[in-house]
């Protein structure tokens, strides 16, 4: 997923990539609900550690294209690094940490290539209900509303 979105200083825009696997299973036919955007995001300042759920609906498929919509809520655990003190009296400040939830509606449009490999293009919406982090030390605000895009390669079995 890879968004373009508002940031403080020049220049107003930014990049925010975000690499992420999902595992979804078949429960029956076109819908399917797994675990979703599993990732670990480094930075200079910050680890973060993403996993979530969803539900997806297959509405139209025809040949070799599918297209689908899915509902979902990623999770995200950030543990902010300490500075280690060469002054043995110096106080090293406490671990930042910090714990959101992002809930987010996509589209899911599939194309096959071979039988059961497809490429995926995954426009998304979602609003995190606190502080978003990406890889870099790259953050987005509360409740800032985001739509994303993702590409992908899918494979179906």
């Amino acid at each position: 997923m890879a968004t373009v979105a508002y940031r403080a200083g020049d220049p107003a825009a930014d990049f925010y990539p975000d690499w992420n696997l999902s595992v979804m299973g078949q429960v029956f036919r076109r819908l399917s609900v797994g675990l979703s955007d599993l990732s670990i995001k480094w930075g200079p300042g910050r680890s973060t550690y993403q996993a979530g759920v969803r539900l997806h609906y297959r509405f139209y498929d025809r040949g070799r294209f599918w297209l689908g919509g899915a509902l979902g809520m990623a999770f995200q655990g950030t543990v902010g690094r300490s500075a280690p003190s060469i002054d043995a009296a110096v106080a090293i400040p406490a671990r930042q940490t910090a714990f959101t939830a992002i809930p987010y509606g996509q589209l899911d449009l599939r194309l096959f290539i071979l039988d059961r490999w497809s490429l995926d293009l995954v426009p998304r919406v979602s609003v995190p209900l606190g502080t978003r982090f990406y890889g870099g030390d790259r953050a987005l605000p509360r409740s800032a509303l985001t739509f994303e895009l993702g590409t992908g390669v899918g494979v179906y079995f």
